[in-house]
């Protein structure tokens, strides 16, 4: 019963993460080269091109995906750090 939050193409330099719809808007109008929405987008999955992201970038973004379809007890298991 897992839930995909993130798929990896390191040898094309690809990513998709699914984010919320906000989220992902706001990353395709700052970075259209770094992001964008492909035939999936209308459920948040967004292309990232990984030439053109940091790795504090990803990871903040993969934690973002993964909250977006994680459970409402592992959220409260893993709150955000303040």
């Amino acid at each position: 019963g897992g839930k995909i939050f993130m798929t990896l193409w390191p040898d094309k330099k690809r990513a998709v993460l699914k984010l919320p719809l906000a989220d992902q808007q706001a990353l395709v109008q700052m970075d259209p080269e770094a992001f964008s929405i492909g035939s999936w987008g209308r459920q948040g999955f967004t292309l990232v091109d990984l030439a053109r992201v940091n790795a504090a970038q990803l990871r903040v973004l993969a934690d973002a995906a993964w909250r977006t379809v994680a459970s409402k007890d592992l959220l409260e298991r893993h709150p955000l750090p303040e």
